[in-house]
């Protein structure tokens, strides 16, 4: 169970009551951390480092990260909105961070809003053209919507800028989507490979 961090709202117009506020966040996070799974204890952590520091947008993209993470692990899909309103956050204080656009672009897709998704990753790769990650991202949009043609375009993008087990994935799994099984056979191989080298 996540306690939320952000529902502590006592009245501070005292020296008691921040000594009674510091002592009930003491216990909620000593709660997290001994009731806790180890996605609920990221969440917390995040959470705190959040109210500590509320223009730190790392720590508002890995809040929302650890939110998608508790999500699957619990089946809890209204963690997908807890991720939303971080990332939105971390968005709201840099528009062209292209790390907070890939999150949002993650969350969407989470929620298959895939044509969402591929408007946030076309403005992505306007800042950052080299983003490996967006590619991959974008062409798992198009992917989802059954544009192969131009899922392909990205995966081959994405490969050039990164070699590695995600992209060797993805276009195992285009090929596989387009009925080429050895293609699909042989690229999973080879994403199997870069994956033992890592």
């Amino acid at each position: 169970m996540v306690t939320s961090f952000f529902n502590i709202r006592l009245i501070m117009n005292n020296k008691r009551n921040k000594i009674l506020s510091l002592a009930l966040t003491f216990f909620i996070l000593f709660s997290s951390f001994i009731l806790g799974t180890e996605a609920e204890r990221v969440v917390q952590i995040y959470q705190v480092q959040t109210v500590r520091n509320p223009q730190d947008i790392n720590a508002w993209i890995n809040l929302s990260r650890a939110y998608i993470q508790l999500a699957r692990e619990t089946l809890d899909f209204s963690k997908y909105d807890s991720a939303l309103v971080a990332i939105q956050q971390a968005v709201s204080l840099d528009s062209i961070n292209v790390n907070a656009l890939n999150q949002l672009a993650k969350v969407k897709s989470a929620n298959h809003k895939f044509k969402e998704v591929i408007s946030i990753e076309i403005e992505a790769l306007q800042y950052s053209p080299e983003s490996a990650i967006a590619w991959g991202i974008l062409g798992d949009a198009y992917l989802e919507l059954g544009k192969y043609k131009e899922a392909d375009s990205c995966y081959q993008k994405m490969y050039q800028l990164d070699q590695e087990l995600y992209t060797l994935a993805r276009l195992s799994h285009l090929a596989f989507e387009n009925g080429d099984y050895q293609k699909a056979v042989n690229l999973m191989q080879e994403a199997i490979k870069s994956g033992e080298k890592e």
